[in-house]
Order: structure tokens, then sequence, then C-alpha cells
């Protein structure tokens, strides 16, 4: 028996030969829609962790915290790199690590212990002290996130994902005008990353906001 070959919502609602929707339900369709369409643009935005994991480990286990597939192997995971940490207090690419598995895991405030350890051995280590800012963000400190940001630029004024970042804050807490002005700083620093396309519509949107 043939398939039948599926028709576009839009032709089957217009069908004479089938029931039509009613138009407070094609509303509600639309709403939620543009509503769905929203939020899978910003969470198209990179917004951390931003670390760069290390490609290679001798001392952690295998594998990596963002390919684990389940609440129990991250456990494990992060248990591993605990025992590891012990061992080796000063090891910065298992700190790294072990703050990049507690940020996967939603654990937050434990990332930010991790993170800070880092900092203590590499200051001027602008990934981690980024993915600390977003940390901050997450536990609801919104101007810590920013101070720890600023810390970055004030060393690289042109560290693209401090600059994102910094803008996805702007405009999570409402101040769209430091949200658009950091939203353009970042095409200006990174004109071919892949989340320009993104990056463009959210200006759009915001300046839109602003009228």
């Amino acid at each position: 028996m043939p398939v039948k070959k599926k028709v576009p919502i839009s032709i089957r609602t217009q069908n004479k030969n089938k029931r039509r929707v009613p138009l407070f339900v094609r509303i509600l369709i639309i709403v939620f829609a543009v509503v769905f369409i929203f939020f899978m643009i910003v969470s198209l935005i990179p917004f951390g962790p931003y670390t760069q994991k290390p490609k290679e480990s001798t001392a952690a286990p295998q594998g990596a915290s963002e390919s684990l597939q389940s609440d129990d192997d991250a456990q494990n995971y992060i248990a591993g790199l605990l025992d590891q940490v012990q061992k080796e207090p000063g090891n910065v690419m298992l700190l790294t690590e072990l703050g990049n598995a507690l940020f996967d895991a939603g654990k937050y405030q434990d990332a930010i212990i991790y993170y800070g350890k880092v900092l203590e051995i590499t200051p001027d280590n602008n990934f981690v002290r980024t993915d600390m800012g977003i940390a901050y963000f997450f536990t609801g400190d919104p101007e810590r996130a920013i101070d720890e940001f600023n810390k970055v630029l004030e060393m690289d004024p042109e560290f693209k994902h401090a600059i994102i970042a910094s803008a996805v804050v702007y405009e999570k807490t409402g101040d769209y005008e430091k949200a658009i002005e950091f939203y353009q700083r970042f095409l200006e620093v990174a004109p071919d990353d892949p989340s320009t396309t993104q990056v463009k519509q959210r200006i759009n949107e915001l300046q839109d906001l602003l009228k």
C-alpha cells in the first residue's frame, strides 16, 4: 500500500474535506510557536562552561564530563576526580576538570570552589574565570558574575567568551541597553563566530523592546 505523503499543517488546516481548527486554537498554536522560537534562539547563544579541557590526562579518569550519560555516571566521575585531586591538590588540569564536572552536574557552588583553586594557581586563566562568573550567575549572583567577566576583560578586552557571557547576563537581568552593547562588541571581536546570526537577531529583538 503506498505511503501517504505528509502535508504541511498550514495546508491541512485549509483542506475543505477536513474539519477546520477553531480560530482560538490556531492563535494559541501561533503564540506557543513564537515563545518556543524565542527560547530556542536564546539557547543557541553560547553560554559556558568555556574552559578548554585538556585533550589528554593520565591522572583523570577516562572520558570527559560533558559526555556522561546519566546522573550515576556523573557522580562516579566526580568522585574519581575528587580522589585524584586529594592526591594532587595542585594539579590545575584536575582542578579544572573537576570544576567543569560539577558545573555540568548543576553543582555551581562547588564548581566555584574548584575554579577558585585553579585561579589561586593561575590567576590569569580567563577561561576558568569566565566559567566561574557563569557559575555565580546560576547561583543567583549576577553582580559577582559581571565582576568576574570584567576582570577577564581588563586582562583581555577581546576575550569573546566573557563578552557574550556579559551580554547574556545583562539581558537576563533586564538591562537591555548593556546587553545590546556587549552583543555588538561580540560581533566586532568575533565576526566569524558560528553564533553571529543568533546574536544579530537578539540585538534586533532587544532594540524592538526598547522602542
